[in-house]
């Protein structure tokens, strides 16, 4: 989410968007798998990554989200 007319600049993290663009990536291209990762975070001090996989199967489009955090004190 960008917001920052009410104080929210950036997500730290956004796995739902991440997946949904693996998603779009996979239908618009055609692909049989998609891999993607996006890079957040950085204008708040807080860098992320997000990884996602989208494939195709007999049912449809299945998603994969990961990633690796790291809690900070006083964060």
């Amino acid at each position: 989410m960008f917001a920052p007319s009410i104080g929210v600049p950036e997500d730290i993290a956004n796995a739902n968007s991440t997946t949904g663009l693996a998603a779009h990536l996979l239908d618009t291209t055609g692909a049989q798998t998609v891999a993607i990762e996006v890079e957040q975070g950085d204008t708040l001090g807080r860098p992320a990554s997000v990884l996602a996989s989208a494939r195709r199967g007999p049912a449809g489009i299945t998603n994969r989200v990961g990633g690796v955090a790291v809690v900070r004190d006083g964060h």
